[in-house]
Formats: structure tokens, C-alpha cells, sequence
């Protein structure tokens, strides 16, 4: 039996999918969510919760609606800020299951497989109160980098855009996240020199930190999503986004950094502007940090 539906789970998945969208297309929508039906229908070809996802058939639903939903937000975010959506990109493949750890994207893409989604079911369901990270996911789907620390910052950056509940900051301001999660005496430890070496697809580290495992990983998309964030709010989005393209992305490949990008772009170098932003950072530390 299961070696059969395995076979034809996204069969399944992808009538399910169609099924969904032809009875919402039955319904009068307002123009929004004609926009949200037709991207969905137009770059999605399945969803595909597995055996061992449990996720209910209400909460698989709502996950399909709110994917959708935050598809179409990132596509006007793009198009507001005259980000090039690239053409003929695979379509969609969104995998949930209990087995995933953590979300991902950007490095099956890296691995050959554009357009391959895979999402923990407990991110799906929200579990502790715990979201996925669609908008995230999405970013990379569309945009993604050659270095990751670029690739994560944007990525951050425009999930921030959708006061979405999501890892790392949980619903929260970047820079202010950054200031709860690194006091300025940490922080000053922290080189984005080293940050800014680390290519696609190996994890963002700080290896200046003692922590290990998740925290480690966690603040180095702290780090990344507030830089990112100050780059764009101080020197606009035309600048980063000339410098996101010197580091493109080719799946299979390593990208390094081959010239000093920051001078060209910044007339600063990486340094000044690392000063820059961490001189930034205690004056958002206006709120009680959570527990």
C-alpha cells in the first residue's frame, strides 16, 4: 500500500491543489484575491504533506491559503522595490513532513532542485507558537545569493516586511532582536569580514561565539537580517541590490568574492560600514527584551 501512494502522493497533492483553486475560482473575489489565485496557480504545481506530517486537513488548508497569500506579497514587494523576478523558474514543489528540521529552499536549489520547498509539519501547525518562515523561503526561491550571509540578510529583510512570527526574530524588529540577542560588548567581537566569506550553500556561523548548534546559527541570521536591514534603510535599495548581484548564484558552485564589492558599491569599505551599524544598534533596545 504505501509504496503505491508514495508513488502517487503528488498526483494527489497536485489535484488537491487544482481542485482548490477551481472552486475558489468559482467564488466572486475581490482583485486581490484573483492576483493570490492566479500566482498560486501559475507557479505551484503541488503540496505534499506526508505520512508522517499529521497535520490536519483544516490546518493543511490554511497553510495552503496563507503560502499563496505571502507568494503574491513578495512578488509586489519585488515589484515595488524593481527587484527582476528571474524568468521560467521551475514551479513550486512544497514538501511538509515531521522529518524536516528546518526549512529550506535555498540549498536544494543550490543542489539542482529550484523549487523544491520543504517545511517542518510543527512549523506548519505553529507549533509553541512557532510559524514557518514562507516569506523567508520564498525570498530564496526568487532571489538567492552566492553568499549566504547576503542571501539570509535579504531574506530577513523582506519576511520582517509581513510582521510574520517567524525564526529568527519571531515577530519582532530585526535590529531590536540583534540587541537582545547580542549585548554591545558581544557584538563587538563579531566580524562580518568572516560572516561575508561564508558561500552558498554552507550555514551562516559566528564563529567568534562560544555557542553551538541552533543559537549559533540563529544569531548569524540575526547578524545578517539587521546589516542587511541597514544597508537598505541607510543607502537605499538600489545600492544593496547592485551589490547582491556581485555574488550571483550558479547551483553547484561556490561563489567567492573576488574584489573589494563594498568600496565599488559604498565608497565605504566593509569595515566602515560594520562601524557604521553597530554604532546603531544600542539605541534599539527600545522595549523589554522577551523571555
Amino acid at each position: 500500500m504505501y509504496p503505491l501512494y508514495n508513488a502517487l502522493r503528488p498526483f494527489f497533492s497536485f489535484c488537491f491543489a487544482s481542485a482548490f483553486l477551481m472552486i475558489a475560482g468559482m467564488a466572486p473575489k475581490s482583485a486581490l484575491a484573483q492576483t493570490v489565485a492566479s500566482d498560486c496557480s501559475q507557479r505551484v504545481a503541488m503540496f505534499d504533506f506526508f505520512v508522517d506530517s499529521s497535520v490536519p486537513s483544516n490546518a493543511q488548508q490554511e497553510f495552503r491559503d496563507r503560502f499563496c497569500v505571502q507568494l503574491t506579497k513578495v512578488l509586489e514587494w519585488a515589484a515595488d522595490n524593481q527587484w527582476p523576478v528571474p524568468p521560467a523558474l521551475p514551479r513550486m514543489k512544497i514538501y511538509i513532513g515531521e522529518h524536516y528540521k528546518l526549512a529550506r529552499s535555498l540549498v536544494p536549489a543550490w543542489e539542482g532542485d529550484r523549487g523544491r520547498f520543504e517545511f517542518p509539519a510543527r512549523r506548519v501547525l505553529g507549533t509553541g507558537n512557532l510559524q514557518a518562515g514562507i516569506a523567508h523561503e520564498l525570498t530564496h526561491y526568487f532571489f538567492p545569493n552566492g553568499n549566504r550571509m547576503l542571501a539570509e540578510g535579504l531574506a530577513v529583510y523582506v519576511q520582517e516586511k509581513f510582521n510574520v512570527n517567524v525564526y529568527p526574530n519571531y515577530g519582532l524588529p530585526i535590529h531590536q532582536t540583534l540587541s537582545c540577542a547580542l549585548p554591545s560588548a558581544v557584538l563587538a567581537t563579531i566580524s562580518l569580514a568572516r560572516l561575508d566569506k561564508i558561500m552558498t550553500p554552507a550555514a551562516p556561523a559566528l564563529p567568534e561565539l562560544d555557542a553551538d548548534g541552533d543559537d549559533h546559527m540563529k544569531e548569524a541570521y540575526i547578524v545578517a537580517g539587521s546589516f542587511a536591514k541597514f544597508l537598505i534603510e541607510k543607502y537605499g535599495i538600489d545600492k544593496f541590490r547592485n551589490l547582491y548581484a556581485r555574488t550571483s548564484f550558479e547551483p553547484g558552485r561556490h561563489i567567492p568574492r573576488t574584489k573589494d564589492d563594498w568600496t565599488d558599491v559604498y565608497q565605504r569599505s566593509l569595515f566602515d560600514l560594520e562601524v557604521e551599524w553597530k554604532a546603531t544598534i544600542p539605541a534599539q533596545a527600545t522595549v523589554a527584551c522577551p523571555p
